[in-house]
């Protein structure tokens, strides 16, 4: 959940995508090509969408747009992730 930008993230492991929502159900973004996606997490402060794809054992981290920016392989199953900024 991103509260900041009124955004709901979902990783949906079956279709092999994560999908955006807005507070009310609506699709605002729609990310393919990704499969297996188990987990995702946001960062709060900027709002790139971190997801596990298990499928290629790899992490992405996404923009709030959908865009990949990057992708970190040679994981061997990831299945969760959490982000954090540091802060206790």
């Amino acid at each position: 959940m991103d509260a900041r930008r009124g955004r709901i993230w979902v990783a949906d492991a079956v279709a092999g995508r994560v999908i955006g929502l807005d507070r009310a159900g609506a699709v605002q973004v729609l990310v393919g090509g990704l499969p297996q996606a188990r987990d995702v997490a946001v960062d709060l402060e900027t709002g790139d969408v971190w997801v596990t794809v298990t499928g290629r054992g790899e992490v992405a981290r996404l923009s709030t747009t959908g865009v990949v920016l990057q992708r970190l392989d040679a994981f061997a199953q990831p299945l969760g992730i959490a982000v954090s900024n540091g802060s206790p």
